[in-house]
This record gives structure tokens, C-alpha cells and sequence, in this order.
């Protein structure tokens, strides 16, 4: 089912909360769309986030941190309701169940403290490091490789006893190298014998597997679909660039090209990385057209006109490029700058002033011609508008009607809305 990132939000909080939910619930969206950023920053933000964002903005948040660092301070909190804490774990490229358990223990012992602790696994098992002392709040003591079998033992006591301050969220679906049944039979593991809840992100699209459907079937309870909110997605990612003026411009004009604009698919192109590489591009372009903007007259209505209809045609160009090259479309751009840019990430600012003044010195001379004809035109509709209110000799309607050509005949002049 496709559901607002809000009914997602709700979902996953009943879920959590159902006791009686014995099967794992999957998020399932297009590579590139956001999911892992939601599941990170949005999805669970009374509890501590993953990327604990929000970690000093909520009293919850906050009191998790603590209690996950510094246990003894449970004897402040005994009144309160303990909540369960998010273990993610990426499947990408994992070939083993093993890797997996060694993944999940390192990031159970992380939640317990912090993130200090040494990724010691790229130079020996996970098996040989414990976590045993807590010396402060940025440095971990592990025991001798002597105890180092009785401490995987005392981690994995972490799981069972205290199953229930836990839930596991596995990324990655299509791109675990583990045959479909085995995966999904460790999670079954996880759900049913530690009673654990668990979220699957996936993008089902690209899992290749003849029992998928079935194997899916005994472990996934629900399965919602992720389609990001394109209007949030560009308002949060713009915050990220160092846009000085034009953020509201950029918006609008990446928003309508992705709204009309369709990928192989022929659905909307709603692809993050693609639309963060266009505002990089936006980014870098944006103070050049400043500059340009203040050399002009502010007073010289076609002079503005002709530097606006500028910035929206580059923006536009810039996120519809993008889209094309990578829907692997050939690429016809109206700025060369922009195509560079595109291939070899190449920022060549003499090359954008260059095209940038030819293309507004074309807009502005079209412009113009479409002026200087109907300038005429105007004077004569509005001496038609003083002379007939005054008199009385029009009708409403041939009054409104009059009203109207001067407006349409401005807005194809100056380009502006009244």
C-alpha cells in the first residue's frame, strides 16, 4: 500500500507498540528515492534516531542517549516506560549469516557505548572484542583475546534478556548476495524466538529470486510503499547547498520539471541522488546570475524580465539534463556548461558567462521586439479606457473585455502576473 510519510510514521509506531505482531513489516521504494534517509532521520524520532539528529530536541531522545551510555542512570528514571532502541544493519553485499550476527552485536554494543568504539572487525573477528568497562564517554577498554569467547557470549546475553529494548531495521534487501530463504529464515529467527519487531527496506523491483513471493509471504506481515514527497524532499535537501537568493527559484522550477518529467519507467523522477547533483550544479551557477541581476537596471522593466526568464531557463535546464542523462537519454542541452558539467564535473566559469551573456542577450532582444510593436497598441487600449469609463459609453462587458487585452498584452511583454 502507498502511504503519506506521516501514515508511515503512525504505522510503524502501532506496530512497535502491538505485542502480538510476530512478523516483520517491509518498506519498500525505488533505489535512490530516500528511504534510507527516512528510516534515519524521520521514522522514529521519539526514540533515539539513528542519526541521532534530533538526539538534544527531544527529552526522549536525550533520556535514551544517556540511559544507552550510562545504565546507573536508570535509578533516575525507574517511573518511566523503557522504549526500544533502533539497530540498523545494511545487507549490502553481505554473504553470510555470520557477518550478519557480528553486525548486529557491534551495533547492539554501540547503542551501549556509543559510538567510540573501535571497528576492530576490519582487523579481527567480532568474536574477539568486548566491551567490558566504560572508562568515559569516549573511550571503551575491551578485555584480553584470552576471554575473548566468554565475552561474545556475555554481548550476545545483550539480545535475550533485554530483548525488548531492541528493534532491527535490515537495509539493503537487493543487494544481500545471500540466497532470498536464508535471509529471510535468520530474520524469522530474530522475530520469533527473540520476539523482536523488525523493518525490511527493499526495493522489490530489483530482487531477482523464483520463492520470493512465497518466502516472503511467511515473514512480512505489511509491506508499505515509499514515495517521497517531492516538495519536503527539495526543501530539505536545499538547506544542505549554500544558496544565497534564488533557493525559492530553484525550487519551483526543479519542482515542475520533476512533477512533468518522466524517467525510463514513465513514472515522475523523484531520484535523490540525481536532484542532489543538480543543485550542485545550481549551487556553483547561482552567484554568477546574481551578479549578472545587479549589473541590470532595476527600473528597466524588460531588462528584469529578461534576467528572470534567464535564471528559470538555466535551473530548468540544469535538473532537466540531469534527468535525461540518467535515464541514459541523449542530452540536448541549451547550455554546454551545463553538459561539461554533467560528464566530467567540470565547472568551467568562463565558459558559463560566456553562454550566459549570449543567452540573455537573446532573450532580451526578443523581448524587446515583442515590445516595440505593441507599445502602440497599449497607448491607444488605454486612451480607449479613459475616454469610455468617463463618458459612459461602454458596457460592462466591452469594459472588462478591454481590461483584459491591456493585461494579456503586458504579460506578453514584461512577463510578469497581475
Amino acid at each position: 500500500m502507498e502511504l503519506k510519510e506521516e501514515e508511515i510514521i503512525q504505522n510503524f509506531k502501532e506496530y512497535l507498540e502491538d505485542k502480538n505482531a510476530t512478523y516483520a513489516i517491509m518498506l519498500n521504494g525505488k533505489w535512490g528515492s530516500g528511504k534510507t534517509h527516512f528510516v534515519k532521520n524521520k521514522l522514529d524520532e521519539e526514540r533515539l534516531p539513528i542519526s541521532e539528529k534530533y538526539l538534544l530536541n527531544t527529552h526522549q531522545g536525550y533520556r535514551n542517549h544517556l540511559l544507552a551510555r550510562l545504565p546507573i542512570l536508570k535509578l533516575y528514571y525507574k517511573q518511566e516506560k523503557e522504549v526500544p532502541l533502533p539497530i540498523y544493519i545494511s545487507l549490502y553485499g553481505i554473504s553470510s549469516i555470520e557477518e550478519v550476527k557480528n553486525m548486529i552485536l557491534l551495533e547492539i554494543a554501540k547503542t551501549k557505548y556509543g559510538e567510540y568504539l573501535p571497528l576492530a572487525e576490519k582487523v579481527v573477528p567480532i568474536a574477539t572484542i568486548a566491551i567490558n568497562t566504560l572508562v568515559d564517554s569516549l573511550t571503551i577498554r575491551t578485555i584480553s583475546l584470552r576471554n575473548a569467547k566468554k565475552a561474545r557470549y556475555k554481548i550476545f546475553d545483550i539480545i535475550s534478556p533485554e530483548r525488548s529494548k531492541y528493534y532491527f531495521i535490515f537495509d539493503d534487501l537487493e543487494r544481500c548476495k545471500l540466497p532470498i530463504e536464508e535471509i529471510f529464515g535468520y530474520i524469522n529467527i530474530i522475530i520469533e524466538h527473540n520476539k523482536a519487531k523488525v523493518l525490511i527496506v527493499a526495493n522489490e523491483n530489483e530482487i531477482v529470486s523464483d520463492s520470493y513471493k512465497t518466502t516472503k509471504e511467511k515473514v512480512i506481515g505489511y509491506t508499505f510503499k515509499y514515495k517521497p514527497s517531492l516538495p519536503e524532499i527539495l526543501e530539505t535537501l536545499t538547506e544542505v547547498y549554500n544558496f544565497k537568493e534564488l533557493k525559492k527559484e530553484i525550487c519551483d522550477e526543479f519542482l515542475d520539471v520533476l512533477n512533468s518529467k518522466k524517467d525510463k519507467n514513465g513514472e515522475n523522477h523523484n531520484n535523490i541522488r540525481t536532484i542532489k547533483q543538480a543543485l550542485s550544479l545550481a549551487e556553483k551557477v547561482e552567484p554568477i546570475l546574481i551578479d549578472k541581476a545587479k549589473d541590470k537596471q532595476k527600473d528597466n522593466a524588460i531588462e528584469n524580465s529578461a534576467i528572470n526568464q534567464l535564471k528559470n531557463e538555466v535551473f530548468r535546464d540544469i535538473i532537466y539534463d540531469y534527468i535525461d542523462y540518467k535515464n541514459g537519454t541523449e542530452i540536448k542541452p541549451s547550455f554546454n556548461f551545463i553538459s561539461k558539467y554533467i560528464s566530467s564535473r567540470t565547472f568551467d566559469k568562463e565558459l558559463v558567462n560566456k553562454e550566459l551573456k549570449e543567452k540573455y542577450n537573446e532573450i532580451y532582444i526578443e523581448l524587446k521586439k515583442r515590445s516595440e510593436p505593441a507599445s502602440q497598441s497599449i497607448d491607444n487600449l488605454i486612451n480607449q479606457l479613459n475616454q469610455s469609463y468617463y463618458i459612459c459609453r461602454l458596457e460592462d462587458n466591452q469594459l472588462k473585455t478591454l481590461v483584459e487585452n491591456l493585461i494579456n498584452m503586458l504579460q506578453k511583454i514584461y512577463t510578469f502576473h497581475i
